[in-house]
């Protein structure tokens, strides 16, 4: 589905900024010409979640921009490209950017072929973006969480994502999934424990097999794994406080 954005407009609604002016070239009523295109890169922010997915790939997930707005966007890095994709918005929104405005154009003057400069972009120039007609169900903004991959046992690679921090909500507890092959998230089994709520934030995390290995954040000692496979959880060493 195409919409009509200008470059103000995509970035309030994709917690983005953009950069102006790339070459790229293309046709334009059979003649040649560089159109000024939008390349959407991530805001400004502080307190994301990162992981490496492969094939010279990060993604980044959520964190805290400059304005103090708490975000869930997802992007993903191209490393060797120095590229940046987005893969949904923090409503769930997926992206596909983007045409505008020719740059320039090639004028024929006689035998000699020259290019006229119609003008350069600006923020008011307005871009056609192809958006999914259907935004998908996406985790709650957060900051302060981990981001890992892993492979389950029936070799799909996901994004897991644990916890963080939230204003209104304070630590959470939650776990989601986001399969990259079908860019689609999944709500998994929160953090709990035999005293109940285990939310937090600023914890640390990595992939082990096709588990999670989950340690501490708000000064707590405790060591958990979550088996995606099986959706479960399983203390290795609880916080004292929740023996």
């Amino acid at each position: 589905m195409e919409m009509l954005y200008t470059a103000n407009e995509l970035e309030e609604q994709t917690n983005s900024s953009g950069t102006h002016g790339t070459a790229e070239e293309g046709a334009l009523d059979t003649a040649k010409a560089t159109y000024i295109c939008m390349v959407l890169v991530p805001a400004q922010r502080t307190g994301f979640a990162a992981a490496p997915a492969g094939g010279g790939r990060l993604l980044v997930h959520g964190g805290l921009a400059a304005a103090g707005q708490m975000l869930g966007d997802l992007w993903e890095l191209q490393g060797d490209k120095g590229t940046w994709k987005l893969l949904h918005s923090s409503q769930g929104a997926r992206v596909e950017c983007c045409s505008g405005k020719p740059k320039w154009r090639v004028e024929h003057t006689g035998d000699s072929p020259g290019r006229t400069m119609i003008r350069e972009g600006d923020a008011a120039d307005r871009f056609i973006v192809d958006v999914a007609p259907e935004a998908i169900a996406v985790p709650p903004p957060r900051s302060g969480h981990t981001a890992t991959v892993i492979t389950s046992r029936d070799g799909r690679q996901q994004l897991v994502i644990v916890g963080g921090f939230d204003p209104v909500w304070g630590n959470l507890e939650d776990v989601w999934s986001y399969d990259i092959a079908s860019g689609l998230w999944e709500e998994k089994a929160p953090l709990r424990g035999v005293s109940g709520y285990l939310g937090r934030s600023g914890h640390a995390a990595f992939a082990d097999g096709d588990s999670l290995v989950l340690h501490g954040g708000n000064l707590l000692d405790d060591l958990w794994r979550f088996n995606l496979t099986e959706n479960s959880w399983s203390a290795v060493h609880p916080a004292e406080s929740s023996q």
